[in-house]
């Protein structure tokens, strides 16, 4: 389990908690907090997001805005809320980058 923190959301940081397995798998994600916009930047902790990172295994992830991700390496975007989503996969992928580049994962 990685933590990392984006200080690019909207709102200011966003802290998450990442879990990748001994393959390099995303396993879940939790973002830990925000202060990103009710409605809008706030919906990266609702499962409709988070959840699309867990089975992943890229060396990086990236988002969609128009809700076409692969499902492969990309994910797709908190509606209305762009920079939320990519303070999210931002941290994401400093864990990702952690554990494959610094650890051997």
């Amino acid at each position: 389990v990685f933590k990392a923190t984006s200080s690019e959301g909207y709102g200011g940081d966003v802290p998450i908690s990442l879990g990748i397995d001994l393959e390099g798998t995303i396993t879940g994600l939790e973002v830990l907090g925000n202060s990103e916009t009710e409605g809008f930047g706030a919906n990266a902790s609702k499962p409709e997001f988070k959840d699309q990172f867990k089975g992943l295994n890229a060396p990086e992830i990236s988002f969609v805005k128009d809700g076409s991700a692969n499902g492969t390496d990309q994910i797709n975007g908190v509606s209305g809320a762009s920079k939320t989503s990519g303070a999210v996969v931002k941290a994401v992928n400093s864990c990702l980058y952690y554990a494959k580049n610094c650890i051997g994962n």
